[in-house]
């Protein structure tokens, strides 16, 4: 059985549950699109009802360009922004735009929310940044002083450096989570998500974090939760075996967790992220925030 009954206003039930006529089938998910799609096939294909697949495999050549031509008339994006990012979707996404389904722009953007905690006053050095949207929030809603993102892709730092550069305020170049190329001691906080399981030495990329920050900086961490390896994920952590990697050089850390969806867990806390603590609901995400050993 469904494991809550509404969602965001709308009812939860099992395919052979529904009652009134469905024009199609929307599946949406970046890490199981096409099993999910698959057996959607087989209870829908018989009722005449089309099964579509949201973002999990490129769009037919007519609707990327429908999508490139509204990012390049409406968002101001020169056609080889808008249509680099359709294409690189699944993997590069700037959730400042209406490319993506809502639930998942708002699962990274309210780890950046989280992170705004820590940043008021500081230097901050966001790692595997992206097209930098998330950068951005650090600086502009945690009130960090300057912000430089770090990103090992070459053609998503440039995207970054336009849409989001500010000179003396927020920088973006190139750069790995164990070869960030910055200074040692040169930042106060250090943002991290969905990046160690890429990793393949999660140890060496912590005594990086650990060497190009300050005495007493905070690292804020996410991951997702025994998630499955994957061409892209080099390692499925458990709350225990992060733990271990994170105490080399960080100690202190307040646990969080994070689920998909729009309802407020804790209230002084951002929708979906709650304090981990016995009882919690089993996360999606972990996330950590921790205090640098001296």
């Amino acid at each position: 059985a469904p494991r809550r009954a509404w969602l965001s206003g709308l009812p939860v039930v099992r395919p052979e549950a529904l009652r009134d006529p469905s024009d199609a089938v929307v599946v949406s998910s970046d890490a199981h699109e096409a099993a999910i799609a698959a057996r959607a096939e087989r209870v829908f294909a018989p009722l005449g009802v089309p099964v579509l697949r949201l973002y999990g495999e490129p769009p037919a050549r007519g609707e990327e360009d429908e999508v490139v031509a509204r990012l390049v008339s409406r968002c101001g994006l020169s056609e080889d922004d808008a249509r680099w990012l359709v294409v690189n979707r699944s993997e590069r996404h700037d959730a400042t735009l209406p490319m993506l389904p809502p639930e998942r722009t708002e699962l990274h953007l309210r780890r950046y929310e989280l992170a705004c905690r820590a940043t008021r006053g500081a230097r901050v050095l966001d790692v595997a940044c992206g097209t930098g949207y998330g950068s951005t929030l650090l600086l502009t809603q945690g009130g960090a002083v300057r912000v430089t993102g770090v990103d090992t892709d070459a053609r998503t730092v440039a995207y970054a450096a336009r849409r989001f550069g500010r000179a003396g305020r927020a920088e973006f170049l190139v750069g790995d989570a164990c070869a960030t190329g910055q200074p040692e001691g040169a930042f106060d906080v250090v943002t991290s998500f969905e990046t160690i399981e890429h990793v393949p030495d999660p140890r060496a990329m912590m005594r990086e974090l650990h060497r190009v920050t300050t005495p007493g900086a905070r690292l804020v961490l996410s991951t997702p939760f025994e998630g499955p390896l994957t061409d892209h994920h080099a390692h499925s952590f458990t709350r225990a075996g992060l733990a271990e990697i994170v105490a080399d050089r960080f100690q202190d850390a307040e646990w969080f967790g994070q689920v998909a969806g729009d309802e407020p867990a804790e209230d002084d806390l951002p929708p979906g992220i709650f304090r981990w603590r016995d009882g919690a609901p089993r996360p999606h995400t972990m996330l950590l925030m921790a205090t640098r050993r001296d």
